[in-house]
C-alpha cells in the first residue's frame, strides 16, 4: 500500500465549480471480474484529498475522502476493462486503503469516493475525451456501504 498524502479541501477551492455533487456510475449487468483476472498493475494510486462539504442539517459539515486511481485499462479506445470488470475491485479499494487512510485520518471521514480514471484528469475539470468510473460509499462500523 502506498503512502498516501491526504490535503484538506473545502467544497470549491481551488476549482470554478462550487459544491460540485458525484455520482456513481452503475451498470451491474454482469458480475465483475475476480482480482486474479484483472490485468496486473491496471489500477495505480494517484491522489487523495479530504474535502468539507456542507451536511444534510443547516450548518453541518461532512467530509469526503476523495482517492483517486489511474487505471489506463478502462479507456473507451483501447481499453480492455469495462465498469462490469471493476466494480467489486473499487469495493476492495474502498475497504482497504481508503478506509484505512480515513480512520488515520484525524477528523471523521463521513463518505469515500473512489474514482478511476484512465488518464489525469484535473480535479473539478470536465475533460470529454477521459473515462472515469466513480462510486460513493458511506463509512459506516462494517466499512464501506456503497451508495
Amino acid at each position: 500500500m502506498p503512502n498516501v498524502r491526504v490535503r484538506l479541501l473545502r467544497a470549491g477551492e481551488g476549482r470554478p465549480w462550487r459544491g460540485v455533487a458525484f455520482s456513481a456510475l452503475i451498470f451491474a449487468a454482469q458480475p465483475a471480474l475476480a482480482a486474479a483476472d484483472l490485468p496486473e498493475g491496471w489500477a495505480e494510486f494517484h491522489d487523495a484529498v479530504v474535502e468539507v462539504h456542507a451536511g444534510a442539517a443547516e450548518g453541518a459539515e461532512e467530509r469526503w475522502l476523495v482517492m483517486r486511481y489511474l487505471a489506463p485499462e478502462i479507456a473507451r479506445e483501447g481499453g480492455s476493462l469495462g465498469y462490469e470488470d471493476v466494480a467489486m475491485e473499487m469495493d476492495a479499494l474502498c475497504n482497504g486503503q481508503a478506509l484505512a487512510t480515513a480512520k488515520a485520518h484525524e477528523s471523521p471521514i463521513d463518505q469515500i469516493i473512489i474514482a478511476l480514471m484512465d488518464r489525469v484528469v484535473e480535479r473539478g475539470q470536465p475533460d470529454p475525451a477521459a473515462t472515469q468510473f466513480i462510486a460513493s460509499y458511506v463509512v459506516t462500523e462494517a466499512g464501506c456501504e456503497w451508495q
